[in-house]
C-alpha cells in the first residue's frame, strides 16, 4: 500500500441503521452486508462492488446479536446467528435454500475457501471443522 488512501466509490446507508459484518464474495465482485436497524431488525444484502447497487435483500430475524454472512463459491451466503442455534443458507437469487439447525449454540464462523473448509466457533469454545 502506498502512503495515500483514495476513495474510489462510497454510499450512505440509512440513519437508523448499522453495518455489523462486510464480507466479499467468492468471485470478488460483490460485498455481502449484514445490516441491522435500530429497531433489532437484521437483514443481509449484497451489493455490486462496482456500482454499490443492491443486487437484492432478504430480512432476517429480530435479534440484538450479529449475523455473520459467508459467501460459497456457488454464490450463495451462509447466514450465522451468533448466540442462536442457527444458519440460513441462500441461494443467488436472495432467497432461503435451507435453515439448518445447529446443535450448539454458534459463536462466528468463517470459510477457508481454498481448503472449502467451514469453521464454526461454538459457545463451548470449540471450533468445528468442516470439509464442504
Amino acid at each position: 500500500m502506498g502512503n495515500t488512501w483514495q476513495t474510489i466509490k462510497q454510499w450512505k446507508i440509512k440513519p437508523d441503521e448499522l453495518i455489523s459484518v462486510i464480507r466479499f464474495s467468492s468471485n470478488n465482485n460483490y460485498v455481502g452486508l449484514a445490516v441491522q436497524a435500530q429497531s433489532r431488525n437484521w437483514h443481509f444484502e449484497p451489493r455490486n462492488r462496482q456500482t454499490t447497487d443492491v443486487i437484492w435483500t432478504i430480512q432476517l430475524d429480530n435479534h440484538d446479536r450479529r449475523r455473520f454472512p459467508i459467501p460459497l463459491q456457488t454464490e450463495e451466503w451462509l447466514i450465522v446467528h451468533n448466540l442462536k442455534k442457527l444458519i440460513t443458507q441462500i441461494d443467488k437469487n436472495g432467497q432461503v435454500k435451507r435453515t439448518i439447525k445447529y446443535p450448539e449454540v454458534l459463536r462466528n464462523a468463517v470459510l477457508i475457501e481454498q481448503q472449502q473448509c467451514l469453521i464454526i466457533a461454538t459457545d463451548k469454545k470449540q471450533l468445528h471443522f468442516y470439509d464442504l
